[in-house]
């Protein structure tokens, strides 16, 4: 359709035809129909030119961290046997993936010639996980003397997944979590280390400690080396996901502070070779080994809710079996004292199955979380605040963690 500049052409050519007739001077007219037929062509010019513009979205990766940059590419393809009109190209994004001094996803492109492609890319910053949608594309078609623009949208939209941050752990858990091995091989195992261990593909996710360059080099892709113990290892990851367990709120609630932690443990407890599953009880699912992939890409999306999903989900991890390594990365409640928490009486009683026990406490009363737990023997402790790597290294000697009660 015209422009706001074509609709003025216009209205002046009908009052050039007018003058002319009123005084009588025929050049006018010439003037009227000429500005007239330029309108007209210009908006046939769009009218055929953007009717064969195919679009691809890239997004490079699609898998990321928060604050890694993404790379957007579009790849604009002309199909027509003719040239394109001038492009103004807009990909609608959330304005909290642009980077702070980015612009808008907007571009205008020279004349693409027939059977040719154009490619563009604009970068992103997500500030935190989830799952982002980016698109759809819209495409503005202008002639070159700005007559005439037509609109053009697609439908399709890309989703760009963001894992939660992954903090690089140093060595395994404590001894403990072999099956039908005693605790002198479990000691024998864990104090004199082990060179067994398999190569696979890269995983986003995966410790870049682990890569294996010469298997890289050979095979022209990412492989890393994964850890594998001479017996079967497992370990379950439980992330409280009460509403009312965390503190804070936005990129610093306590809640995306025990995602973090999850994954990091995920991660390292993946990268030597233990078989992990994750309890998380507001999607529901139960317990079941996956690979860290999968572990991160249900972290990237899990959200805190309400109910009795946290007793649902024990009583679940309780039903599977137990065997191993547990690590609870859980909070506590404002005004219900813990000792009368029944989701923490469950997860008390659930962990007496296992061998190896490990608690990462937070919320409103950790220190009073951090003494019961003390109390029933056995659990390494550590605060959800505090510094994660120390926290670990502490675990796995077997001392007291950052930010445990003295």
């Amino acid at each position: 359709m015209p422009t706001t500049r074509g609709l003025l052409l216009l209205s002046g050519s009908v009052a050039a035809w007018a003058v002319g007739r009123v005084l009588d001077v025929p050049e006018l007219y010439i003037v009227a129909a000429a500005s007239a037929l330029a309108v007209v062509a210009s908006v046939l010019m769009v009218s055929m030119a953007g009717a064969s513009v195919a679009v691809k979205r890239d997004i490079v990766p699609d898998r990321a961290q928060p604050d890694e940059p993404v790379e957007m590419r579009l790849a604009l393809r002309n199909d027509a046997n003719w040239p394109t009109s001038r492009l103004l190209v807009e990909d609608r994004c959330p304005a909290q993936l642009l980077p702070a001094d980015g612009e808008p996803a907007r571009f205008a492109i020279a004349p693409i010639p027939s059977g040719r492609t154009t490619t563009i890319s604009y970068e992103l910053a997500p500030p935190q996980r989830g799952r982002w949608e980016v698109g759809p594309l819209t495409l503005r078609l202008r002639d070159p003397l700005g007559l005439a623009e037509r609109r053009r949208g697609y439908r399709s939209t890309s989703r760009l997944l963001v894992y939660p941050t992954v903090v690089p752990l140093a060595g395994p858990p404590p001894r403990g979590g072999l099956h039908g091995q005693g605790t002198h091989n479990q000691r024998r195992l864990f104090n004199t280390g082990d060179e067994l261990y398999t190569m696979r593909e890269y995983e986003h996710g995966d410790d870049l400690r682990q890569v294996h360059w010469p298997t890289t080099a050979r095979r022209g892709r990412l492989m890393v080396r994964q850890n594998e113990l001479p017996w079967r290892a497992q370990a379950t990851v439980l992330l409280d996901t009460r509403v009312d367990a965390h503190r804070g709120t936005g990129r610093d609630r306590g809640f995306e502070r025990a995602v973090i932690v999850a994954a990091s443990v995920l991660s390292a407890l993946s990268a030597h070779g233990y078989e992990t599953r994750l309890v998380l009880p507001s999607d529901g699912r139960p317990p079941a080994p996956a690979r860290i992939g999968e572990h991160l890409t249900r972290l990237a999306e899990v959200e805190p809710a309400r109910g009795e999903a946290q007793r649902v989900a024990l009583e679940g991890l309780r039903r599977a079996g137990t065997a191993g390594v547990l690590v609870a990365v859980v909070g506590t409640r404002r005004r219900l004292p813990v000792t009368e928490d029944d989701d923490i009486r469950a997860l008390r009683q659930v962990g007496r199955a296992f061998p190896t026990r490990i608690a990462f406490v937070g919320g409103y009363q950790p220190d009073a979380l951090r003494a019961l737990l003390a109390g029933s023997g056995r659990w390494r402790i550590a605060d959800v605040e505090a510094e994660l790597e120390q926290s670990w290294h502490q675990i796995r000697r077997g001392r007291r963690p950052v930010g445990a009660a003295s």
